[in-house]
């Protein structure tokens, strides 16, 4: 799903699903004429239910820092228990 600038990717943790997820943002750069900055120091990468060391190399590989939740959005909260905000 694309928003805006920003991206969300859902599916398997694999090394090939990295490539698709790669060759993917590729195309749309050379479809739109559209740069994608991956080494931007905005450029995070957030997994759900991901174990550590897939990130690690997830992160790596497109050169994301790696974020965590929860986090900010538009000054909203993502991934925090409404109900602690308080």
């Amino acid at each position: 799903m694309q928003y805006v600038v920003d991206t969300l990717c859902i599916g398997k943790t694999t090394i090939n699903h990295l490539w698709v997820v790669n060759v993917l943002f590729r195309g749309f750069e050379m479809v739109l004429k559209f740069v994608i900055d991956f080494f931007s120091f905005k450029s995070s990468l957030i997994g759900v239910n991901i174990p550590s060391d897939f990130m690690t190399m997830a992160c790596t590989f497109f050169g994301y820092s790696k974020g965590s939740l929860p986090f900010k959005y538009l000054d909203l909260s993502v991934g925090e228990n409404p109900r602690h905000m308080c």
